[in-house]
C-alpha cells in the first residue's frame, strides 16, 4: 500500500515538474515573440545616448564642422533610415 501511494506522490511530483516547466517555457515564447518579432520598428532610448555622445566623431572627421552642427539634420534621418533598415 505504502509503495502505491509513494508511486502516484512520485507521478504527481513529476508531472508538475513537467507541467511548470511547460508554463514557464510557454510564458517566455510568448513574451519573447511580442517583445522582439513586432511588426513596428523600434529605436531604443540607448540609440538616441549614443548617438548624441558620439555625433561629435563625425563632426570632426567627415563634416569639419565642430562648431555649427549644420550636418545634424541629414546625418540624422540618414542614420535612423540605416537603424529602421537593420532590425
Amino acid at each position: 500500500m505504502k509503495n502505491t501511494v509513494e508511486l502516484i506522490y512520485n507521478g504527481i511530483k513529476q508531472n508538475l515538474s513537467v507541467l511548470s516547466i511547460l508554463i514557464v517555457v510557454t510564458i517566455y515564447l510568448f513574451v519573447a515573440k511580442n517583445e522582439y518579432c513586432n511588426s513596428e520598428k523600434k529605436i531604443n532610448v540607448i540609440t538616441w545616448d549614443g548617438y548624441g555622445y558620439y555625433v561629435y566623431l563625425p563632426a570632426i572627421f567627415i563634416y569639419k564642422d565642430i562648431k555649427e552642427y549644420k550636418f545634424v539634420e541629414t546625418h540624422l534621418k540618414k542614420t535612423i533610415s540605416q537603424m529602421l533598415s537593420i532590425k
